[in-house]
């Protein structure tokens, strides 16, 4: 475990520390706390930055000011290097989120709990760089536009503790898991990386142990890209790679552009060939899928499944809110 504190000098006392959990999704941030109820709160935004503009009239955006500048989170360009240990206005995305699963308070303390690919989170330096983009135990002042009102806000980061992606997925439904015969393999479908992480049953402890993790460098975005390329190839079209994502999360198989309907499903055979490439590695890497009990979870875990669902003959049923929110719930539970 990685984590780091500081003494407070000149810091508010706040009674109540706030719990927050963010997946850092190349695709989307994924965020639980809980209130007072002890009732988990779970929140979605997009991973995307507009810098310098309020001419955004989307209702996925949210517009900050901090450090001396507006910015737009969940709208404009991704935010998505694939080095999250080292991803930009990683400070802003945590103080939309916040507002987001905590929206009246005004002064918050919380415990943050972020995470890292496995092959990411094996770097101790990885870690403690992701670590140190953020101020502990200072104030972080700012605005956030709220229905056109602007709204000051004070957020202090009391810790900051960074967990494994893929296995924390498989730790928020752990307990539901019944030891069948098979071991399990947790497959993490994520925007730019797949993770994959064996857990073998142990009678020893009575419970399923965590192997070594392995992670591919394919995901979500590149399966969409490929269908994207696909469409607009072949009728001339330009249709965004959001619309695609969108389509495919919500179940919506048609999309408008121009005077035409495209199905996505006369071209998701496009993205075969990745969602190959992933099954490929991941069974060099443990063997073939038929041995496990596959748990997938992920933003990706969607289309994967559509795509090779016929590779996996045992999947363990979980809804798919479980699967979209696992690696953050995962987070609270350690």
């Amino acid at each position: 475990m990685t984590i780091r504190t500081m003494n407070a000098i000149t810091v508010k006392e706040i009674p109540v520390v706030r719990e927050l959990n963010v997946d850092l999704g190349n695709l989307e941030l994924k965020g639980c706390g809980f209130n007072e109820n002890d009732e988990l709160i779970l929140k979605t935004l997009h991973n995307k930055i507009l810098a310098g503009s309020e001419d955004t009239l989307s209702p996925d955006a949210r517009l900050l000011e901090v450090f001396g500048r507006k910015l737009w989170i969940g709208e404009g360009s991704p935010n998505n290097n694939v080095a999250k240990y080292d991803r930009e206005f990683l400070e802003e995305q945590v103080l939309a989120m916040a507002c987001e699963v905590y929206p009246s308070d005004d002064i918050l303390r919380i415990d943050l709990k972020l995470g890292l690919p496995p092959a990411q989170y094996k770097e101790i330096s990885y870690r403690d760089k992701l670590i140190s983009k953020f101020k502990i135990n200072e104030e972080y002042n700012f605005k956030i536009r709220n229905n056109g009102k602007w709204i000051n806000k004070t957020l202090i980061i009391n810790t900051v503790d960074v967990k494994i992606e893929g296995y924390s997925a498989f730790i928020s439904i752990s307990e539901d898991v019944q030891y069948q015969g098979r071991d399990i393999l947790a497959l993490d479908i994520g925007g730019n990386t797949s993770d994959a992480i064996r857990f073998a049953w142990s009678h020893k402890y009575g419970q399923f142990v965590a192997n070594t993790p392995y992670t591919v460098e394919k995901g979500q975005i590149d399966m969409i890209s490929d269908i994207q390329q696909k469409i607009n190839s072949i009728n001339g079209a330009d249709i965004s790679a959001d619309k695609i994502d969108e389509g495919i999360l919500y179940d919506v198989n048609e999309i408008p552009y121009g005077d035409y309907n495209y199905k996505i499903s006369d071209y998701i055979c496009a993205a075969n060939d990745t969602a190959e490439m992933i099954i490929n590695q991941i069974q060099n890497k443990f063997g073939s899928l038929d041995n496990y009990e596959v748990c997938l979870f992920g933003g990706g875990h969607k289309l994967f499944n559509k795509l090779k669902h016929d590779k996996i003959r045992h999947q363990i049923d979980i809804c798919d809110a479980d699967r979209f929110y696992a690696n953050c719930i995962g987070y609270s539970m350690q």
